[in-house]
């Protein structure tokens, strides 16, 4: 029993002395002294380590059976430091220095930073570097300009001073320094990603509340003036400032810009990215978003949706400057609708000026359906200026919305649009027709005609009177000049050649077209038809190919009319294989188009050819009034009606229109005339020696002349020769008209003729 007693006893004191040295170490790496004396001696990159994972509370769960982690030079911690060195493994270089060698300020620097940011260590950006600097110089470590100081051992009062700093300072003014300092600068990016990491670091290890708020308040002012324009991101910035430091300097700074400065955070394009945005959004967001100047806007003007209502407060201003500039399509039903494609298309080419003809290429896509005219070529004007892009190949989606996501691609696009290469017209080999008209009054055109045979496809006889009975005809609304032995000798030969003949019906009275007298004979149906019989009795009784209709200057309000008489006339024509044409105004958007007499698509469906009038820009009838004198024909505005019209009639019904004349222009006595372009050798034969200017201009791609006259007045004429109408002959091809048409076969020269030869009778393949 006594042996048993004394092994107990022995036992229990071996027990007691062992659990005793294994408390006093545990308690001893809590102890405050032990820390203390680590800070005396050497800092060591094991013990420097030990010490900041401890003060930075890092310490309180420590692996039981740290893993095994190796220096540079392949060595262990010492045992007492292997759980902290465990612990910090994650804020470590990959390539740990030795254990045993000191710690320098940059590495104790750079290790506190990773700790307070995560990973932090091995970041190769130089902002962090700066960071680096920024709080040892701020901790009074280093000098500002002493970079080679950041290599030298730290020392215990330097390791404190920066774990004490860490504790309250670093994350709000050390690291908040260098993002101050880039804000200044305009530096933006680099003030972003600073601001962020004393945020994170805040965050993560703690600190004052109004040290947090300064780097909420900085990051808010950041995206505030963000290339970006992130003002949903700065509202939350700002506000999480004023929560922070409510009532704080901070705080009221931060209020103080939210309320007074930032603009409304729906103008942020980062705002719910993925929701399809309104009218008003796309008004105020590319207003916005482009700088467009909201201050031109009168300070009563109103905007209103076709329901009446205003825009909301925030994108009031701009959807004001956009119904100011007159930049909207179209009036949006509500302001609060989904934008649909093809209005942003047309909005945006509005707001940079675009018009709806400015495209080299039309992109025919086949959703476009019913869509205005207008509208399909302002898609193509955004598609082939890189503004918006189709969804596939060919489908535009012309009524789908748009996300804002996609809404900023656009307003990138707009800030700097493609600028389309014109393409190489290719001349093709199909043979295009060529028509004219035969003016009764000059019997030299019979000698023309036949002369020119081999290129003339159509010939329009001018020789028919409207409102005027001919008994010998046996009618009672038209008569004809037929009786006129030059005209019937001219239809006779134009037959025996091959050359289609048209009877040409116009609406002159007393020189003048006049409406008036068109209405009478084509307001009801009795009417039409009795017209449309009498033409074709006459049509049949001098053996011509068909009817040519020149109505011009028609009243809007006979559109319905003038789409039945057509449509009667032609029905009667085809029963007996006949054909009919007619003029047509030239046009270049439907607002113009809309209130003309022309049902242009119902048209098409009973007219075989379209003369479509490209000349006659400054005629010389209003230039007494106007002052005002200019080319023949304007190749740019012939481009911008050809883009429309194709649209609307096909462009193998579509004759373009030629004046094929010249137009003398007295700048002295504000008089014009028309002269044939063969008779111009002999005006300029008789203008005074030495004042005739052969002129050309690039823009409308025209000929004119300046001279003087014996009696002192200056002329300026207008006309078209080999280079303008080679031009033109261009244009037929790009759009792949059916052919021309000039006017008129009394005016001309060889050298006309010779380009129709050129490019318009080109031998098959």
């Amino acid at each position: 029993m006594k042996k048993l007693l004394c092994l107990f006893l022995t036992t229990t004191f071996i027990l007691f002395c062992f659990l005793n040295v294994s408390y006093s170490a545990s308690s001893q790496k809590n102890d405050y002294k032990y820390f203390e004396n680590l800070l005396k001696n050497n800092i060591t990159i094991e013990k420097g380590i030990t010490i900041i994972i401890h003060e930075l509370g890092l310490d309180k769960n420590l692996p039981q059976n740290p893993p095994v982690i190796y220096d540079s030079k392949n060595k262990k911690p010492s045992a007492e430091f292997s759980g902290y060195i465990a612990a910090a493994k994650r804020y470590l270089p990959k390539a740990i220095p030795p254990f045993n060698s000191n710690m320098t300020r940059i590495f104790a620097a750079k290790f506190i930073l990773s700790i307070l940011n995560c990973n932090l260590y091995d970041s190769q950006n130089p902002l962090d570097l700066k960071i680096v600097k920024s709080v040892l110089t701020e901790s009074k470590i280093i000098s500002a300009d002493k970079e080679n100081d950041l290599y030298k051992p730290v020392t215990g009062e330097e390791l404190k001073k920066l774990i004490n700093r860490a504790k309250i300072k670093i994350t709000g003014v050390d690291m908040a320094k260098p993002a101050w300092e880039a804000y200044a600068q305009g530096k933006l990016e680099d003030a972003e990603y600073i601001f962020k990491r004393c945020i994170s670091a805040g965050l993560n290890i703690g600190t004052t509340q109004s040290y947090l708020a300064n780097s909420y308040y900085g990051l808010g002012l950041v995206y505030a003036h963000h290339n970006n324009k992130r003002y949903y991101d700065a509202y939350v910035m700002l506000n999480q400032a004023i929560k922070l430091d409510n009532g704080g300097k901070i705080g009221q700074a931060a209020r103080k810009y939210l309320i007074e400065k930032l603009p409304p955070y729906e103008l942020d394009l980062n705002y719910r990215t993925t929701k399809e945005i309104t009218y008003e959004e796309v008004m105020a967001l590319v207003g916005h978003h482009l700088s467009l100047n909201i201050k031109e806007v009168p300070t009563d003007f109103v905007a209103k949706d076709a329901n009446g209502k205003e825009p909301s407060p925030w994108a009031a201003p701009y959807v004001k400057l956009a119904y100011y500039r007159k930049n909207i399509p179209s009036v949006p039903s509500s302001f609060n609708d989904i934008a649909p494609r093809y209005w942003i298309a047309a909005y945006i080419c509005n707001v940079k000026g675009l018009m709806h003809y400015d495209y080299e290429t039309y992109y025919d896509f086949k959703d476009l359906g019913n869509l205005d005219t207008n509208y399909k070529m302002y898609v193509s004007v955004a598609v082939d200026r890189g503004l918006i892009m189709p969804v596939t190949e060919d489908t535009f989606s012309p009524y789908s919305g748009i996300e804002r996501n996609i809404l900023e691609g656009i307003i990138k696009n707009l800030k700097s649009p493609k600028i389309p290469q014109p393409k190489d017209i290719k001349i093709q080999n199909t043979p295009k027709l060529i028509t004219t008209y035969f003016k009764g009054v000059e019997p030299e055109q019979i000698d023309i005609l036949e002369k020119k045979s081999n290129l003339l496809d159509m010939v329009n006889f001018d020789a028919v009177m409207l409102g005027i009975e001919s008994p010998k005809e046996g009618t009672k609304s038209v008569a004809t000049y037929f009786y006129n032995t030059d005209l019937s000798k001219a239809i006779k030969i134009a037959n025996d050649l091959k050359i289609s003949t048209f009877l040409s019906l116009s609406n002159l009275n007393k020189g003048k077209f006049d409406p008036e007298l068109t209405h009478n004979f084509i307001k009801d149906d009795s009417k039409r038809k009795s017209l449309a019989d009498e033409l074709v009795k006459l049509v049949d009784k001098y053996n011509l190919t068909g009817v040519h209709i020149d109505f011009e200057h028609l009243y809007s309000s006979d559109k319905d009319n003038l789409t039945e008489f057509i449509k009667i006339l032609s029905e009667k024509l085809r029963s007996k294989n006949k054909k009919l044409t007619m003029v047509i105004g030239a046009y270049m958007s439907d607002a113009e188009a809309n209130k003309s007499v022309y049902a242009f698509e119902k048209l098409s469906e009973y007219v075989d050819y379209f003369n479509l009038i490209l000349y006659d820009d400054f005629p010389k009838g209003k230039y007494p009034s106007t002052g005002i004198d200019g080319p023949i024909s304007n190749i740019v505005r012939i481009e911008r009606v050809l883009k429309y019209t194709t649209l609307r009639i096909p462009p193998s019904k579509i004759l373009m229109g030629i004046g094929a004349y010249g137009i003398d222009f007295n700048i002295t006595n504000k008089t014009a005339e028309n002269v044939k372009l063969d008779y111009i050798p002999n005006i300029i034969k008789n203008a005074k020696t030495g004042s005739v200017k052969y002129l050309f201009d690039s823009q409308t791609q025209s000929p004119y002349l300046e001279f003087t006259n014996p009696d002192g007045t200056v002329h300026r004429l207008w006309y078209e020769n080999k280079k303008s109408l080679e031009e033109r002959m261009k244009i037929v091809h790009k759009y792949n008209l059916a052919g021309i048409c000039f006017y008129w076969l009394g005016s001309n020269t060889d050298e006309i003729y010779q380009v129709f030869q050129k490019y318009l009778k080109l031998k098959e393949n």
